[in-house]
């Protein structure tokens, strides 16, 4: 029996549905969902926040965490979620294991109690040849530059 029209998109509904579901449940579990309605940013079907974060250097809801306390501490919230970052132990142990392969120094950044590497102009510390050194990095420049372009 040949497949009709019809049954092929009662098919691709079916299979668009279930991939819905399974990413609105991850995402909803972690705290996601919250925080970023309460920042109202649009979660796109194809968003890093629906990548898997297991291999992530800083988790997908350590990095919201920051996020959502960067607004209530004082001063600048660009400045708070960067220092939160760079004073992240995992961030730090990156930092340090990266600053030791590929012998390099950094300059003493404002924002961390100790020597890591900043983001660098154009966000360029954190990137490689195949794009970001971890998608956290990504996640965490997608939110800042949301949020720098509603001023």
């Amino acid at each position: 029996m040949p497949i009709t029209t019809n049954m092929r998109t009662f098919i691709k509904n079916i299979k668009s549905k279930s991939k819905k579901v399974k990413t609105e449940n991850k995402i909803s579990s972690t705290g996601v969902t919250e925080i970023c309605n309460k920042h109202n940013i649009n979660i796109r079907s194809n968003s890093i926040m629906h990548k898997d974060d297991d291999n992530w250097i800083i988790k997908k809801n350590d990095i919201l965490t920051y996020f959502d306390k960067s607004f209530d501490d004082d001063g600048k919230w660009e400045d708070n979620f960067r220092a939160y970052m760079y004073n992240d132990e995992r961030y730090i142990n990156w930092s340090n294991n990266y600053i030791s392969k590929n012998n390099i120094k950094v300059p003493k950044n404002k924002l961390a109690n100790e020597n890591v590497i900043g983001t660098g102009n154009g966000w360029k510390h954190w990137k490689c040849s195949r794009g970001y050194h971890c998608d956290c990095f990504h996640l965490f420049k997608q939110l800042y530059d949301t949020m720098k372009k509603r001023k």
